[in-house]
């Protein structure tokens, strides 16, 4: 699986049938047959056996659950692989067998998460035998599934069970379905996460078409669309051809807003993004603001750590500029409302002392400067630790405020403990060297 991985190819349907033949489901030769006859009609490997009664219903539960667990990287192949054969023996789940062999479910970090994944995948193949596996249910319930797997950070899952809902949605509904729709921009986001951003990028016009002809042009669903256009071309680094998807989504989102003003102060923020990608830090800054202006009017709580996000960027902007007090009064704030969301240890406000000492230094008020830097080095040693790669960063900021204020004893003091920093994690990450071992070892 790692290998296909690497080189970009799709291993599901072939890990499938690996881990049968593996358990001693089927032959290879009967592998092969069922990957022929499952490419030719696009249906599951699993579902391809079955029908050639080459597998029971039982054993394909038990194969997809070994399957998700191998996949997920939950327990080593070698051990789903024996309690798949075990659990095949004995009649029972591929749990029961685990738990038999010692394995708690404790022993998952993300248990429930893997719960979830299995249930929606017997949901799945129970539709399949139901109905068929062509049926539009079986293709929402890939959607679900898929959705699932993108929570997962399992990208690759959810392209497979996207794609097989898109070919199922478009056989059953069409081309220009809003379902069709949603599943292209779907799909588009889990190859955005991969970079994979010209797959991407058919796949939204595809579904903008589809929403100026279903919704017309100044819709919020093609709002929606064109919204993730812009975020495409910003993870492409094409700025200017972003801040032009932006600004026709806020064209659209004025008119259609009503009383929900949120979707608006996110375009404002994504616009001052790019224009500040753009040098044009004057108009980024007036997008700030208007961003924080309709958030401060949604926003339940001041200590929303979005609006703490946007305090840091408009001060950064004023920084920019060099208009150092405008900047420093939004890293005050940003300071304020970060203790109030996150309370008073955790990176979030590291972030924006640093910031503030920052602004000190440009008005020349050493004092509070190191003041501000000294908090934020307790904040992050609080946080990771004091012999951390973090702290040792937060440290090296110190570091160059101290040299530039001619302060050596101090400099030295904390120069002296970044090396030690760094000289303990080299300690850490240096490999053993294990002798060659003899065949007579052996």
């Amino acid at each position: 699986v790692l290998v296909c991985n690497q080189r970009e190819r799709r291993p599901e349907k072939r890990v499938t049938g690996e881990l049968m033949v593996d358990a001693g489901f089927l032959t290879r030769e009967k592998l092969d047959e069922a990957l022929q006859f499952a490419q030719k009609y696009k249906i599951p490997i699993g579902r391809t056996l079955v029908s050639m009664r080459q597998l029971s219903e039982e054993d394909l539960q038990r194969v997809l659950h070994a399957r998700m667990l191998m996949l997920d990287g939950a327990l080593p192949a070698s051990v789903v692989i024996r309690a798949l054969k075990s659990a095949s023996r004995q009649n029972a789940s591929v749990e029961q067998t685990l738990r038999s062999m010692g394995w708690k479910k404790e022993d998952t970090a993300e248990q429930k998460q893997l719960e979830r994944l299995l249930k929606a995948s017997e949901d799945l193949v129970r539709l399949e035998k139901t109905l068929t596996p062509d049926h539009t249910d079986v293709g929402l319930k890939c959607v679900e599934l898929a959705d699932l797997y993108a929570g997962a950070n399992n990208s690759r899952e959810a392209e497979v069970l996207l794609g097989r809902a898109l070919r199922i949605f478009r056989d059953n509904l069409g081309s220009l379905d809003a379902i069709t729709a949603t599943t292209l921009v779907n799909l588009a986001d889990i190859f955005m996460r991969q970079g994979k951003f010209g797959e991407a990028e058919t796949h939204l016009l595809e579904a903008l078409v589809i929403c100026e002809n279903e919704f017309g042009r100044a819709s919020q669903p093609t709002a929606e669309v064109v919204k993730q256009l812009g975020k495409l071309k910003s993870g492409s680094l094409d700025f200017s051809a972003a801040l032009d998807y932006y600004r026709r989504a806020l064209a659209i989102g004025e008119k259609n807003c009503g009383s929900d003003l949120t979707p608006l102060s996110g375009l404002y923020e994504l616009e001052g993004d790019c224009l500040s990608h753009l040098k044009d830090t004057k108009t980024a800054i007036e997008s700030y603001k208007k961003a924080q202006s309709l958030r401060e009017k949604t926003t339940i709580s001041a200590g929303n750590p979005q609006l703490t996000g946007l305090e840091n960027k408009i001060g950064l902007r004023f920084l920019e500029t060099g208009d150092s007090l405008s900047a420093k009064r939004h890293f005050e704030r940003a300071v304020e409302l970060t203790e109030k969301a996150v309370g008073s240890v955790h990176p979030s406000l590291a972030f924006a002392l640093l910031n503030l000492a920052e602004a000190n230094v440009a008005l020349k008020d050493n004092l509070q400067a190191g003041q501000h830097y000294r908090r934020a080095v307790i904040v992050i040693e609080q946080i990771s630790g004091p012999v951390h790669e973090d702290t040792a960063r937060v440290l090296e900021q110190y570091l160059g405020f101290l040299n530039k204020c001619g302060l050596a004893e101090e400099a030295s003091k904390i120069d002296k403990r970044i090396k030690e920093i760094r000289a303990i994690a080299t300690a850490r990450s240096t490999s053993v060297q294990l002798k060659p071992v003899t065949k007579k070892e052996r």
